[in-house]
């Protein structure tokens, strides 16, 4: 997979690994020395608020999360509000469809609250095949 130059998201991170996907898992988990709860536990939720021309490039990677034990929620703004003060959320997935203005508060508040992002199908692959990786070599507890 390669990511191209433009941002797919908010900052930058450089790893190594033996394979792309140790590379990844690498990048996503050891942010500001911080491992995302979506790493260290099989089980949460995730939000998913991605556009109808989005849905199908994610489709793949969301039945993967499911089939790891994690729950996927979709909803109103509303829904969001709720999901984002619970215990088990995980991680925010907001694909919306090209020129949407959409979401900008919702990500905000994720931020806020330390729920993992995701702007981009690509960069959730990436996250997915970094926790396919994890799984397979654990390495992170």
């Amino acid at each position: 997979m390669l990511l191209s130059a433009e941002m797919k998201s908010t900052g930058e991170t450089l790893s190594f690994g033996s394979t792309v996907e140790e590379a990844f898992q690498q990048a996503f988990a050891w942010k500001d020395d911080q491992i995302p709860k979506i790493y260290t536990e099989k089980s949460g939720s995730i939000f998913v608020d991605a556009g109808e021309a989005q849905q199908s490039l994610i489709r793949t990677d969301l039945e993967k999360l499911e089939q790891s034990g994690f729950t996927i929620v979709q909803g109103s703004s509303e829904q969001f509000n709720e999901w984002i003060t619970k215990e088990d959320a995980r991680l925010y997935v907001s694909i919306p469809d090209l020129g949407s203005k959409h979401y900008k508060d919702q990500r905000e508040k994720a931020k806020r609250n330390r729920i993992q992002l995701t702007t981009h199908s690509e960069t959730l692959h990436a996250l997915v095949q970094g926790i396919d990786f994890k799984e397979q070599h654990s390495l992170i507890a």
